[in-house]
């Protein structure tokens, strides 16, 4: 039940994304026009205010709108970025990515549980702090996203990891705006901060379970995006 549960929110949102989307490409929205208020789209779609601003964040991380306090969500001028989220794209970029870092990371957080030092687990923690401060802004949480998992390269102390990740850096970071486009931040601060906390312990097979979990639920959460945009 929990999992229907997931997927009807997965895809209520994604139909309000899709539905707003084709109405700015379409005009019906003009540049500098207003949104509806949340709580209008609420009644619209007859969803609650947490599904309408998922589906807006992700408007706003493919700069179609952009929010402001008191003022409510402004359309911006339509640019290239409707190929951020395309299913050919998810398909041959998001989930290959998501594949490689399945294989690497799990094995790569038994090193760093045994090498990561009090500093390193500092940095996690102020990481995962700004993480906390940019939920409303999806662009800068994804380079937080991204710089968490390349923290934990480097206290793999592992020179071929280290390298391997600053060569597909590019890839991660570019995977990782979109997989927080679809997904939103929820899943990123409930998996860093287990690991975090795993990390602590120095519990090796609680870190690779935990790591194993998050890239799991993750490529089960893009899979399920791009079944609801295909």
């Amino acid at each position: 039940m929990k999992n229907e549960g997931r997927k009807k929110a997965g895809t209520l949102h994604a139909m309000i994304f899709n539905d707003l989307k084709r109405e700015i490409y379409d005009g019906v929205w003009q540049p500098g026009a207003k949104l509806p208020s949340e709580r209008e789209l609420c009644n619209r779609f007859g969803v609650s205010k947490i599904t309408v601003r998922s589906a807006l964040q992700q408007l706003e991380a493919i700069d179609l709108i952009r929010t402001y306090q008191g003022r409510g969500s402004i359309v911006l001028e339509p640019g290239n970025k409707e190929i951020v989220l395309s299913p050919s794209l998810i398909e041959s970029e998001v989930i290959p990515v998501l594949e490689y870092r399945m294989v690497i990371e799990k094995g790569m957080i038994r090193l760093t549980c045994q090498r990561i030092t009090d500093e390193g687990i500092a940095e996690l923690e102020e990481n995962y702090a700004e993480m906390m401060e940019h939920v409303n802004d999806l662009a800068r949480f994804a380079i937080d996203d991204c710089r968490f998992h390349t923290i934990i390269a480097k206290y793999s102390m592992n020179p071929i990891l280290i390298e391997a990740d600053q060569v597909i850096q590019e890839k991660l970071r570019h995977s990782m705006d979109m997989i927080v486009s679809m997904l939103g931040c929820g899943m990123g601060l409930k998996y860093h901060k287990e690991i975090i906390n795993a990390l602590k312990s120095r519990n090796k097979e609680e870190c690779e379970r935990i790591m194993g979990e998050h890239l799991e639920s993750t490529i089960d959460g893009v899979k399920l995006y791009y079944l609801d945009v295909n």
